[in-house]
């Protein structure tokens, strides 16, 4: 079980369009890494929810093995055994508003995992496909179609993900756990 001081600490800043990065444990984590050279093997983003007394609910969406699914943020950092990061973006508020519309559009598609992707990307870079996606692709997706960022015609990694955008469009990460 992960503490949850620091999420606490840093909620009310965590906000829709947000990056989350994983730095993961295991094989499929140690290979993403060994073939990257980056520490981040996996990636979300935020999206917000009202609850039942209209306080808002972070939660994130994440491309996992069965496709994109959404999970409480306070639940996957309680439960994951390795460190997540908070990046926030420098979005406008009608930038944040697209990303979460563009993610809950994405997620009632059902749009599928990219595996293929995936494999493909650890021998080389893959196109960006909106019908099937990986985890940073998604993210990149959302923020494409939000027109925060450029188009651009290759995926990118969770690690260069963060690199591409960091100081530009993303700021300095926030270890939450």
């Amino acid at each position: 079980m992960s503490n949850l001081t620091k999420y606490h600490q840093y909620r009310d800043k965590i906000q829709p369009g947000d990056l989350i990065s994983f730095r993961g444990k295991g094989i499929i984590p140690g290979i993403i890494r060994w073939r990257t050279g980056f520490k981040d093997t996996h990636s979300a983003m935020v999206m917000c929810l009202l609850g039942k007394g209209r306080e808002k609910r972070l939660v994130i969406t994440e491309s996992l093995n069965f496709g994109p699914t959404v999970n409480y943020l306070s639940d996957r950092i309680e439960k994951y055994n390795s460190e997540i990061w908070w990046y926030p973006l420098y979005a406008t508020a009608e930038q944040r508003e697209a990303m979460n519309l563009i993610a809950w559009d994405t997620l009632c598609k059902q749009t599928r995992y990219d595996y293929g992707g995936l494999f493909r990307q650890i021998i080389g870079n893959v196109s960006l496909d909106a019908s099937r996606l990986w985890c940073s692709e998604m993210c990149q997706y959302y923020w494409q179609e939000a027109k925060y960022i450029k188009k651009y015609k290759k995926a990118f990694n969770p690690g260069r993900l963060i690199q591409e955008f960091i100081g530009d469009k993303i700021g300095t990460g926030v270890k939450l756990n």
